[in-house]
């Protein structure tokens, strides 16, 4: 008996025609290099994720935490993926943090 096997190859994709732009100004990226010494740097990573904070004046925080934040100056979060700081960005935004940025990590 001889069975033949056949493969077949689909292509899939989005589509955001129509999609609702998100309310509110968009959260910039920012890279390391990019940090001023003003800026209030929020390492979102526990200690046993991340050791070491991204930037040595860093306040390590949880999300539970972010209400003590001030607005008067530039607030950059950090986390592994981005995912976790730009909630807490937005959540700062919302609260009338108005200068945020998610600072970009480079994974390696």
């Amino acid at each position: 008996m001889h069975i033949q096997l056949i493969n077949t190859l689909t292509f899939g994709g989005f589509a955001f025609l129509g999609a609702v732009e998100p309310d509110g100004p968009a959260i910039p990226f920012v890279a390391r290099d990019s940090l001023a010494p003003g800026d209030l740097v929020i390492e979102l990573r526990g200690l046993e994720e991340a050791p070491q904070p991204v930037t040595s004046n860093a306040l390590r925080l949880s999300h539970d935490q972010l209400d003590a934040v001030p607005a008067a100056k530039r607030v950059v979060l950090c986390c592994a993926s981005g995912i976790r700081a730009h909630r807490a960005a937005r959540l700062l935004a919302e609260r009338g943090v108005r200068d945020v940025a998610v600072l970009a990590l480079s994974l390696g």
